[in-house]
């Protein structure tokens, strides 16, 4: 038996909880296991694969961005491995990851859940409708029922008849807080790097506690990426600040700061963003990853926010390109982030639409026919409504005079082509933010 593993473990329905962080690794076993779950963990995808094939779980909790091999890859290979291929999976989606979150509903999930809103808790729910016989109206509510303020949780298609689930007899669960209690401290064994519980501190109160050093971090991590020259060591540096936000998205979640969680989901799908696509990211990405980790930094030192200050989830974005081939492709990748996004291909149906409809953000060209883009962002500022909406410019130009002249004529930002959606989602996401937050 591991040291992971109770007596209790090895009689309660058996879940294998994947991610690659320990702290929230820990926090999620605890949580589970007192809500009478048995819970192994696995760091990766590799580990996991290897931990069900060496006992068949009743149920897997899988994240989708992980090292060595993502959730939507894991799954994959899970589903080919006769023994394994009916274990029913949840899985722990980033909202702004809705390309991984598709891929990964392909191979067969029970269910999709936002981390940001998935305490462990709410996750012994879901685990206990998908496990237990009880009639609906008796089982713990869902996720998928529940979405994260501002975001819209992903509904996914139950497994078809064909794959059915493994189930175990129905069980209560246990009463315990809507925050879970942790304060995860270092272990004296140097075998394990976390040590047991310590009880009447919630994740808020840690979070909140934690807060300058988070910030601190999270500025250290920022500057060393951006100072980099080295190729190989701005990706030791860029996974490093990988970890770093992938724990604050979590720890958001958990600790129900919202706000700071859309920004840190973001951010996290950015870094995943250009992890994976090494070869195609230049100056303005850096940029964005600089101005997105400061932005995340301040959220942080003024934690808790007022209520108003977080998205909807019905903020809409008008996108101004002629090009029509780039104009879909920004569209897309704003409807994957969650955003509501319709785009013009010429700038006086732009402004029509701008006169008709209130728009929260607009995304913009700067060489288009009849009206170029600064004079597109002059004319929108004198129309009622529009006279702080944020404005970033798309451009193929994204030198010094650019950036003066996009900032003359009113505009907040600037974006170089061509773009990674990850980086579209992260500017949209800090400019709408910010708006709130001027206003609030």
């Amino acid at each position: 038996m591991s040291r992971q593993e109770t007596q209790a473990d090895l009689t309660a329905a058996d879940i294998l909880f994947v991610d690659d962080d320990p702290v929230i690794q820990k926090i999620y076993q605890d949580g589970l296991r007192r809500n009478g779950y048995g819970v192994r963990v696995a760091g990766d995808g590799m580990a996991a694969l290897q931990a069900a094939k060496a006992r068949i779980p009743d149920l897997m909790v899988l994240d989708l961005m992980m090292p060595r091999l993502n959730g939507a890859d894991t799954l994959k290979f899970l589903r080919q491995q006769p023994a394994l291929a009916s274990v029913p999976v949840v899985i722990l989606s980033n909202s702004y990851l809705h390309g991984l979150t598709s891929a990964a509903a392909q191979h067969g999930v029970e269910r999709a859940l936002l981390k940001v809103s998935c305490t462990p808790k709410a996750l012994a729910g879901v685990i206990g409708e998908i496990l237990d016989d009880r009639p609906a109206e008796e089982r713990p509510p869902s996720l998928t029922s529940l979405p994260a303020p501002g975001v819209a949780a992903e509904i996914l298609p139950k497994k078809s008849a064909e794959t059915p689930s493994r189930r175990k007899p129905s069980r209560p669960l246990a009463d315990c807080a809507s925050l879970e209690t942790h304060l995860l401290v270092k272990s004296q064994d140097p075998d394990e790097s976390l040590a047991a519980e310590v009880a009447n501190r919630s994740p808020r109160a840690e979070f909140l506690k934690a807060a300058p050093e988070h910030c601190e971090t999270l500025q250290r991590l920022v500057c060393r990426c951006m100072e980099t020259t080295s190729a190989a060591e701005k990706t030791v540096r860029l996974n490093e600040l990988y970890v770093k936000v992938h724990f604050l998205t979590a720890m958001a979640g958990l600790a129900e700061l919202p706000v700071i969680g859309q920004m840190s989901s973001a951010l996290e799908a950015l870094l995943f963003d250009i992890m994976n696509r090494s070869a195609d990211y230049g100056p303005s990405v850096m940029a964005s990853l600089g101005s997105a980790g400061a932005f995340l930094e301040r959220l942080i030192e003024q934690a808790p926010l007022p209520e108003r200050v977080r998205m909807s989830g019905r903020e809409r974005v008008l996108v101004v390109d002629e090009d029509r081939l780039m104009n879909r492709l920004v569209v897309a990748a704003l409807k994957q982030a969650n955003l509501e996004a319709a785009g013009a291909d010429h700038p006086l149906l732009a402004l029509d639409w701008a006169r008709q409809r209130r728009f929260d953000l607009v995304l913009l060209d700067v060489a288009m026919p009849d009206m170029d883009g600064f004079t597109f962002c002059e004319k929108l500022r004198q129309v009622s409504g529009y006279e702080t909406t944020p404005v970033i410019y798309v451009t193929g130009h994204a030198d010094f005079a650019m950036r003066q002249r996009s900032i003359r004529s009113g505009g907040n930002d600037l974006i170089a082509k061509p773009v990674l959606p990850g980086e579209l989602a992260v500017k949209s996401v800090m400019h709408l933010l910010k708006a709130r937050l001027s206003t609030s």
